[in-house]
Order: C-alpha cells, then sequence, then structure tokens
C-alpha cells in the first residue's frame, strides 16, 4: 500500500505541475484525485492528503502574463494572504482597497498599485463571515462590502455592508476605526446561492452566483440604512461557463463597461442588457492560480491571486 500511494504522489506532483503550467489545474485535480482514491478507502484519506500539499506547493508557481498590454507593477504584502475583493478609488488616486477571504477580521486594506500598505480600515461594529467581493460607487463615494460567500449552502441570508470612503491624506493614520457602517440582509428570491461578485451598475448593486452554469445576475438598492430585501432576479448570463473548474468570481463596472473574472479568462461586455443577452469579448491577461480579484480603472483592470498565504502574489495591471 505504501508504495502504491508513493508512487501514486509522485505520479500526481510531476502532472500537477505540467498541468497548473498549462492552466488546467482543476478538472486536472478532479481526475488525479478520483484516480488515487481508488487504492482505497486509506488511499483516497491520503490521496486527498497529498493533493493539500501538492496545491500549496505548485498553486503559485509563476506564470505567464498576457501576451499583450500586461504589466507587473507589484506584489502584495504578506498581511493580504488571500485577497479575495479589490476595487481602485475615485476619491484617492492610486490607491487599490483590498480585502482577505473568510477568517480574517472584519478590515480592510488600503495599497498603493505597488503593493504598499497606506492604511488600514478596522470595522469593530461588523462581522466578516465570508467577505469575497468588494463595489464603489464612483457617484456618492460609498463602498460596499459583499459578505455574499456560502460555499455549501447553509445561509439562509446574505449581507452587504455601507461606508463613505475616507479620504486618505499623507498624515492620515496608517489605523482606522469605522463606526458608520450601513447593513442590508438580503436573500434570493430563487434559493440559496454562492456568489462572489459585487459590482455597482447604473444605480443598484449587482450580485452573480458563482455555482451555476448559467450564472444568475440578481439587483439589490444601492440605499438602505439595517434593511431587509428580496433580491431582485434578472436573469443569467448569455456565457455559459464550466460551473466545476470555470465559475465567475470576481467582478467590477466603470461608466458602461463591465468585467467579471473566472478561473481563467476575463469577460467584458457593454452594458447590462448585454451582460444577459451577448458573449462577452475574452481579455488576454496574466492567467493567476486561484485568482479571485479584479480592479477597474478609467485605462484598464488591476487583478491578483487569492494564493500563496505569504508568497507576496504579484499584482497585474491589463489596459484594455
Amino acid at each position: 500500500m505504501r508504495n502504491k500511494l508513493n508512487a501514486a504522489y509522485k505520479a500526481m506532483r510531476k502532472a500537477t505541475q505540467k498541468k497548473y503550467r498549462q492552466y488546467k489545474q482543476y478538472k486536472f485535480f478532479r481526475v488525479a484525485l478520483f484516480r488515487v482514491a481508488l487504492i482505497g478507502t486509506f488511499g483516497g484519506i491520503a490521496a486527498v492528503l497529498a493533493s493539500w500539499l501538492l496545491i500549496s506547493e505548485t498553486a503559485c508557481f509563476s506564470v505567464k502574463p498576457g501576451t499583450t498590454n500586461t504589466q507587473l507593477v507589484g506584489n502584495l504584502p504578506a498581511i493580504i494572504n488571500e485577497a479575495s475583493g479589490m476595487v481602485a478609488s475615485v476619491q484617492n488616486p492610486e490607491l487599490l482597497w483590498v480585502h482577505n477571504d473568510s477568517g480574517d477580521a472584519a478590515r480592510l486594506f488600503g495599497i498603493r498599485p505597488n503593493g504598499s500598505i497606506v492604511v488600514e480600515l478596522n470595522f469593530p461594529e461588523i462581522n466578516a463571515v465570508d467577505w469575497e467581493d468588494i463595489a464603489l460607487d464612483r457617484t456618492t463615494g460609498f463602498i460596499y462590502i459583499g459578505d455574499i460567500g456560502d460555499n455549501f449552502g447553509i445561509r439562509k441570508t446574505k449581507t452587504i455592508y455601507r461606508f463613505k470612503e475616507p479620504i486618505i491624506k499623507a498624515q492620515t493614520p496608517r489605523h482606522q476605526s469605522i463606526q458608520s457602517v450601513d447593513t442590508l440582509t438580503f436573500k434570493y428570491p430563487d434559493g440559496r446561492r454562492d456568489a462572489e461578485t459585487l459590482f455597482v451598475y447604473d444605480g443598484a448593486l449587482i450580485v452573480i452566483s458563482k455555482r451555476d452554469q448559467a450564472p444568475h445576475v440578481y439587483q439589490l438598492p444601492l440605499n438602505f440604512d439595517n434593511d431587509s430585501v428580496v433580491a431582485i432576479a434578472l436573469g443569467t448570463l448569455a456565457y455559459r461557463v464550466n460551473a466545476d473548474v470555470d465559475r465567475i468570481v470576481a467582478g467590477d463596472s466603470q461608466g458602461d463597461h463591465i468585467a467579471l473574472r473566472s478561473a481563467n479568462r476575463i469577460l467584458l461586455w457593454h452594458g447590462q442588457n448585454a451582460l444577459l443577452n451577448e458573449q462577452p469579448k475574452v481579455v488576454d491577461y496574466p492567467i493567476e492560480p486561484q485568482g479571485e480579484s479584479l480592479a477597474l480603472d478609467t485605462h484598464g483592470l488591476y487583478t491578483v491571486s487569492e494564493c500563496c498565504q505569504s508568497k507576496h502574489p504579484p499584482i497585474y495591471y491589463t489596459r484594455l
């Protein structure tokens, strides 16, 4: 049994490295785990553990940037070890707001594109159950944090927090406490959904589901004060995904442009009607392992990876 497991581990490691370099990691892991699990119950357990180690070792291999218009501009600091949401500030030029995934405290980091931390905002009055994305209303200056993750479909309601974006100056303290936060509690009209995409478009909040081949699109109000609502179902994306390996994990808008991010694509639409009825333009950009953040500005978009723990994932900027 031990020899079989060792052989399987070595074979899987070799294949894993190759597959990661070809950007086909998710599908590969499903097949590899299934085959190794055939060894037996104990072998299956060992295979899962081995795969977890392999992910840790290989998930952050350097990747080939997009072939056009892409620039490496910086690296995330170690404290942002699982970047899940990102948005570009309007009131504070050259500032990105970034937050970690579940497991971190209720806090938000303001960083420069090169990765240097400018400010950390702490929210003592709210919780961070599963923060997945962040959005900005560029008209009013409100920031929205989406506590919308639900991997196992067990949360009856989800939460979005809203606060006024602070102006960051040279004398601004490194740590700030945000006390004034509005809360929106919502549920979906058609059952529980997992989502990682939140953005502002045409005077409303848009949420897009993660685990559907035809991702569902929902609308929520921008203005609220500790309200509870049912999201409005707008329909589904015209674009179809492989829900096992290519889920929609981030989104943003700038003017009439809507950008969504999947595991290995950046997708662009012009307008909400196109989002629901047309196929997107696919953007050439750096394919990053477990990339779950995207932020548009007036000329292009920033992307970072959620993986790597303290290995400082790169920050890329792609001009559109």
